[in-house]
């Protein structure tokens, strides 16, 4: 396991969803994969909506949005 950090590179302003750039979350992930499964997405989801109230499944995510570094 190891702690990685997922900062939103783009702005987000689709279907409700407002994110800024800069936003950022950490998760905990055994490989950092977060948008190449279903289950990671989700994690990085929850994630955001647990800090920023966000719901990001509801806009068309692009993992090109976001820089994954581990911390």
């Amino acid at each position: 396991m190891g702690l990685f950090k997922v900062l939103l590179k783009s702005v987000v302003n689709s279907n409700g969803v407002k994110l800024s750039p800069g936003a950022s979350v950490e998760i905990d992930d055994t490989f950092g994969n977060l948008f190449n499964t279903n289950e990671g997405k989700q994690k990085v989801f929850d994630a955001f909506k647990n800090k920023y109230g966000q719901d990001l499944s509801k806009t068309c995510v692009n993992k090109a949005w976001f820089d994954v570094s581990k911390k």
